[in-house]
């Protein structure tokens, strides 16, 4: 009970109160969602071949990734200021893939495909919309895998 009590004490004290507005109650609902990941377990992800070859450098300057694990996707979402943390069930369970994208080793945004390899959605830093050139490039990238 005591460690309980300590557990949900780190979400008092990690949470304000937002304004109310779409944005925050997004992003807080995203908090939360780490944070729960953060106080689970560490679940390592598993891929298809398929995944995996996808990765790499593409168009000479992004490099396409996979998610190790559960902590690795929330860092991504905190990075992002999205809601990527939230997708760590539907990974292990092969419904969805998660992709970063980066540049020069910084994450600019993040794919999913749903079980079918196809594109669900696509965003950037706080799930704003691609750009053209980010757009052709992953579209090229997803022609070819």
């Amino acid at each position: 009970m005591l460690q309980i009590q300590k557990k949900a004490g780190v979400l008092f004290d990690y949470f304000h109160k937002p304004r109310c507005n779409l944005m925050t109650i997004h992003d807080t609902l995203a908090k939360l969602e780490s944070v729960r990941e953060n106080l689970m377990q560490n679940v390592a992800f598993t891929y298809k071949k398929c995944h995996e070859d996808a990765t790499g450098m593409w168009a000479k300057e992004l490099t396409f990734s996979l998610p190790k694990n559960t902590k690795e996707l929330c860092l991504w979402g905190e990075q992002l200021k999205n809601c990527l943390c939230s997708y760590g069930d539907a990974i292990h369970l092969g419904r969805s893939t998660i992709y970063g994208i980066f540049n020069h080793q910084k994450l600019i945004f993040a794919i999913e495909l749903d079980s079918d390899n196809e594109i669900i959605q696509s965003s950037t830093f706080h799930n704003k919309a691609l750009n053209d050139k980010d757009k052709e490039i992953l579209l090229s990238w997803h022609q070819k895998y």
